[in-house]
């Protein structure tokens, strides 16, 4: 099979001949098109199997991949977008923050951060410890326990739902306060009102001051574990827990267009307070890493859809090759008609349109099967799904194209088959 089937000559053949399907035969040649194709059913099925193969993986596809972009717009308008997050990672390799060594950061960069940055811009240490036991009430939960400083209020996106945040004097007297998640309070206190009453950290005391409302998009935009946070002064917990942990820094820009600047200036701040050895420093803001996220989800999604769209080729050189043997069986019947007057273009029409209602039919299944399956794949693994009409379009269109380019040829050759030569044909 040569790429001269489905050549540039065979799509010319169809333009000329659409003036020749006056719009009051449209019905009775996809009439008679529909009844050729059901006198084989199970043929014609086999035949677009590939394309209901191909526009099903499409539609999958890009129904998953819109859902997961509009998971990640819902979480760019939970998340402060204003936001750097500052962490180190070894020299040796490229590691998560979570391994920092111990010439990485720590609390004795804060004071020349805080001092250094410009009027406007928000900061705070973020010494985050995982695991540890909290005990309330005769309960025992795992928590992530963050040291953090009073401006922390401001640069996280949760809101107090009650009591207060700590405040400037609770850090500096390195006070035996917390604020609690609501997941936290509800697991630790069930019904009761948390405000004053004590947790226990490593039979450390601390009293609740205030809870906060959990936070149920991460910064990839996909869904968050149970938040189970206690917050407390950093300073608290170097001095009462002494569980530095892994450090970090929040640092909020004070506009969006001010985040590359704020990004590039804590970075000078820290290689010439560290004299440029030791650890790198590395700044991201939330923006990045969602568009990271976006752009990663789009490309895998580019790609599966590509895999989909061989699917599609695949199975509209079947229905080709379908629509071939069908002239070959209907030699007889094509003499018959060019015999008794049927224009050679009614002849090409009625093949062509044979080949596009199969291809059609194909398409509209796949569409179907295609977002059945995306609902199964985003139901069980509790992922978003979007459907749009531009999804279900690309897909009808894929097909009706496939039908198309693929019937062409074999319409063509059975429109010009000479009479004489048909009626002989055994």
């Amino acid at each position: 099979m040569t790429p001269q089937t489905v050549g540039v000559e065979h799509i010319s053949a169809l333009v000329e001949h659409i003036g020749a399907l006056a719009p009051a035969r449209l019905a009775t040649t996809t009439a008679h098109a529909a009844r050729s194709l059901l006198r084989s059913p199970l043929r014609s099925g086999l035949s677009c199997l590939g394309i209901i193969v191909g526009i099903g993986s499409v539609v999958a596809m890009l129904c998953i991949g819109d859902g997961a972009r509009a998971r990640v717009e819902a979480a760019i308008l939970k998340l402060n977008g204003n936001v750097v997050l500052l962490y180190s990672v070894s020299n040796n390799a490229g590691r998560s923050p979570a391994n920092t060594t111990t010439d990485g950061l720590n609390i004795q960069d804060y004071p020349a951060l805080r001092s250094e940055l410009p009027a406007g811009v928000r900061i705070t240490p973020a010494l985050r410890t995982f695991g540890l036991q909290a005990q309330a009430n005769g309960r025992a939960i795992s928590v992530s326990l963050s040291g953090v400083d009073s401006s922390a209020a401001h640069l996280l996106t949760q809101q107090i739902l009650t009591g207060s945040w700590f405040g400037v004097r609770e850090v500096k007297n390195a006070a035996s306060v917390c604020v609690l998640s609501a997941t936290t309070a509800r697991r630790l206190f069930g019904d009761e009102h948390p405000i004053g009453k004590t947790i226990y950290l490593l039979s450390v005391p601390l009293s609740v001051v205030g809870v906060l409302s959990d936070q149920d998009v991460s910064a990839t935009g996909t869904q968050a574990q149970e938040d189970l946070s206690v917050f407390l002064p950093y300073s608290s917990l170097l001095k009462r827990l002494g569980q530095p942990g892994q450090t970090t820094f929040l640092v909020e820009a004070p506009s969006p267009q001010a985040l590359e600047e704020v990004r590039g200036r804590v970075l000078n701040i820290l290689e010439a307070h560290r004299g440029r050895r030791g650890a790198r420093f590395l700044a991201s803001s939330v923006t990045q890493t969602v568009e990271a996220y976006t752009e990663s989800t789009r490309t895998l999604t580019i790609l599966l859809a590509s895999i989909g769209g061989i699917s599609i080729v695949v199975g509209g050189i079947g229905v080709m090759n379908t629509m071939f043997l069908t002239v070959k069986e209907r030699t007889r019947e094509i003499g018959v008609r060019l015999a008794l007057g049927t224009r050679p273009e009614q002849v090409f029409w009625l093949f062509a349109f044979e080949a596009v209602l199969l291809s059609a039919s194909g398409g509209m299944i796949g569409v179907t099967l295609g977002t059945a399956t995306a609902e199964v794949i985003t139901r069980a693994n509790e992922w978003p799904m979007k459907v749009s009409l531009a999804t279900i379009a690309v897909g009808c269109l894929c097909s009706v194209v496939a039908g198309v380019l693929f019937g062409a040829s074999p319409a063509r050759r059975a429109a010009h088959l000479a009479p004489i030569t048909a009626l002989r044909a055994e």
